[in-house]
């Protein structure tokens, strides 16, 4: 059963996923930006082309029709992207506890005025908030 009212000691789950995808879409996204850049920079410097992001061809070409991917090296970048995405997502949640309670104000004043809607909310923060900051995310980078 729904009830409409919060207590203000309530971990409220709809705050907390706002609060989580708003860190994602934001500091996450400019600290795996930051890493996959300082990587880069790295590999380049030290010539690892193996680590370059988006080169997975086994010929240096520009010709967009040639279609000779390295497997080998594209296994190499996902593995990459997926220690840089977890990296990401512990630095969200330490971020997330180490301001705890100014990050749930936060969620709850901007939430506050769906409280008395719980469906609406949840459809607020399961849908338009990621929605919306999905395509900030996109255009940004």
């Amino acid at each position: 059963m729904l009830t409409n009212q919060h207590s203000d000691d309530d971990d409220n789950a709809c705050t907390w996923y706002f609060i989580n995808i708003v860190l994602d879409t934001t500091i996450g996204v400019v600290f795996e930006w930051f890493l996959v850049r300082m990587l880069e920079i790295f590999a380049r410097a030290y010539e690892i082309d193996t680590l370059i992001s988006g080169c997975y061809y086994t010929r240096k070409t520009l010709n967009y029709d040639d279609y000779n991917i390295n497997y080998c090296i594209w296994a190499v970048q996902t593995l990459v992207w997926c220690m840089i995405a977890s990296m990401m997502k512990v630095f969200v949640y330490i971020v997330m506890m180490g301001f705890t309670e100014s990050l749930k104000n936060f969620g709850n004043y901007f939430l506050g005025p769906l409280s008395l809607y719980p469906r609406l909310e949840l459809i607020v923060v399961m849908i338009v908030i990621p929605f919306i900051l999905n395509c900030f995310q996109v255009n940004s980078f």
